[in-house]
């Protein structure tokens, strides 16, 4: 969605192949803004080498994390709000439950606004097909998107088996009634 606005995107993560995935699956399809960081598990590390790969390594105007619940306890969160500019937004759409590691004087300090959002409300769904309407968002295979398989309901199990077998970026399964 990011790139489909015009931004610059830095996705990062412990899975080096995904992000490569990722890339080559999205990044050429929105000319090439689209930077990959593989995370290492240490604050400081990773939140250098996430500065390095903003313009000029001078820091992210917005973080949006996806994590999903087991990347609880993670400390990638503490990392990129680290690499905010002053007035930089945080934006949690994740699925983690538990408590996460929020460095509290820096935020004060930079002015980070820190907002969590589950889903997305009507007027966020209108505006996204006002952008695949608009030709901005880019569908299918010329979004990057590779369709594994299309299956009926009956064959369920068997969409399952596939969608198993191709879980990095850009590889879809489809159900259809």
């Amino acid at each position: 969605m990011a790139l489909a606005m015009g931004a610059r995107v830095i996705a990062a993560g412990r899975n080096k192949e995904r992000l490569e995935s990722m890339k080559n699956n999205f990044g050429t399809a929105y000319g090439d803004r689209l930077d990959i960081v593989t995370l290492v598990g240490d604050v400081a590390k990773d939140a250098e080498a996430l500065r390095k790969a903003t313009p000029d390594g001078q820091g992210a105007d917005a973080y949006v994390d996806f994590s999903p619940p087991a990347a609880a306890g993670s400390t990638h969160i503490k990392s990129c709000i680290m690499v905010l500019k002053n007035g930089g937004r945080a934006t949690f759409m994740g699925g983690i439950h538990g408590d996460v590691s929020i460095p509290y004087f820096l935020v004060m300090a930079k002015s980070i606004r820190i907002h969590g959002k589950l889903m997305y409300d009507r007027a966020t769904v209108v505006r996204l097909i006002g952008m695949a309407e608009a030709g901005l968002l880019k569908l299918g295979k010329e979004g990057g998107l590779k369709v594994a398989g299309s299956y009926g309901l009956d064959e369920i199990e068997t969409a399952l088996e596939v969608a198993a077998k191709y879980p990095e970026f850009g590889r879809a399964v489809f159900l259809a009634p």
